[in-house]
């Protein structure tokens, strides 16, 4: 532990979302670094992260695996497409032009957090952050950052199953700054623009992912070996 570090500890682990907001509950500093416990991403990026908060006054800084390498090595295919797509849907939502919102290096100028309630327990709370912090008219800076993704072995928690609280999180608070005035006025037009965005957007990515993965996929066939890149 870094010396006079405050270790905040749940009694029961409550996802990544819970532990953020006791983090920043307790923050006494003027800037915020999220760094994930498993070490995928590495501190010692720390200096490229604060450079432009530093330099140029920025006031959130994104660390973006695929500014510099469009497909990060030793990211599985899988988790590649699902975290493209949620991508888009975000920037889609949120009228953003990110290419990493889901990154875990998050770096804020303290006071872009404050007034900003964060509701999510798990790893909703990543595109809940972006949502929120973009309804409140900061611009989020995006630096390149090596990056080599981790096996569950290693420690990576993320399971292909969380990507339906990602995506649902996505939804839910990208459109809650709309929705909060077309429900106001006409809620029958809100939940068109929920199943608009249903039917057009999420529904074909997901049938898509169910044939691209299926055994019978032509993308098996015009290469066997891929098969092996989607293994648990």
């Amino acid at each position: 532990v870094i010396p006079s570090a405050k270790v905040i500890r749940h009694v029961k682990n409550q996802g990544k979302g819970a532990a953020l907001v006791s983090g920043f509950s307790h923050a006494t500093g003027d800037i915020i670094i999220i760094q994930d416990a498993d070490l995928e991403y590495s501190p010692l990026l720390y200096s490229i992260l604060l450079k432009p908060i530093l330099e140029e006054n920025m006031d959130v800084i994104y660390g973006s695996r695929f500014l510099a390498q469009p497909h990060p090595h030793g990211m599985k295919m899988s988790y590649f497409f699902a975290n493209r797509f949620g991508n888009y849907l975000t920037n889609t939502l949120c009228n953003t032009s990110l290419t990493d919102c889901m990154t875990c290096f998050k770096v804020f100028k303290k006071y872009v957090l404050e007034g900003v309630k964060l509701e999510s327990r798990g790893f909703g709370i990543e595109p809940e952050i972006t949502a929120k912090i973009s309804k409140s008219g900061f611009k989020i800076k995006e630096v390149a950052i090596p990056y080599k993704a981790r096996t569950f072995k290693e420690g990576k928690k993320f399971k292909r199953i969380y990507s339906l609280g990602v995506l649902w999180a996505i939804i839910k608070y990208s459109l809650d700054s709309r929705l909060e005035k077309i429900f106001g006025l006409d809620r029958p037009r809100g939940l068109f623009i929920i199943l608009h965005v249903y039917k057009y957007q999420i529904r074909p990515f997901i049938l898509y992912l169910f044939y691209l993965f299926s055994p019978g996929s032509d993308i098996f066939k015009f290469n066997p070996t891929l098969r092996t890149g989607f293994s648990a």
